[in-house]
């Protein structure tokens, strides 16, 4: 993870994505960030996204739909929406996720939305 802790009383406004909080990223907090990956309740939110994402009982997310997914979550969270900017964004998430395939399933999805939310 890449954080940055700007002074906010200097008035300069920061984009959502580039704002940060150091004291969140001690290694207490970051060990109790990955004991909630599996927490069932974070669980059972990350397996309603994935049925939201999926198409027509699929059990693997493909690119084209994880790219729709993504920008309608984008367009959602980001209050700075640029299309081109989230397809990069997305383009460059899918590689991380997915790995060497050409798909992804539930459990990198799972990580992948527990990233975003930054639980």
């Amino acid at each position: 993870h890449v954080v940055a802790e700007i002074d906010s009383t200097l008035g300069t406004e920061v984009a959502y994505r580039q704002q940060g909080n150091l004291d969140l990223y001690t290694k207490d907090n970051l060990a109790k960030r990955v004991s909630l990956q599996q927490h069932p309740h974070m669980i059972a939110l990350t397996q309603r996204l994935w049925n939201c994402a999926l198409r027509n009982g699929d059990k693997k997310l493909t690119f084209p739909d994880y790219e729709t997914y993504m920008l309608c979550l984008h367009r959602l969270i980001l209050p700075e929406f640029d299309i081109g900017a989230s397809k990069e964004l997305i383009r460059d998430d899918w590689k991380r996720d997915s790995g060497e395939q050409n798909y992804l399933d539930y459990p990198f999805f799972h990580l992948s939305m527990f990233e975003l939310v930054g639980a």
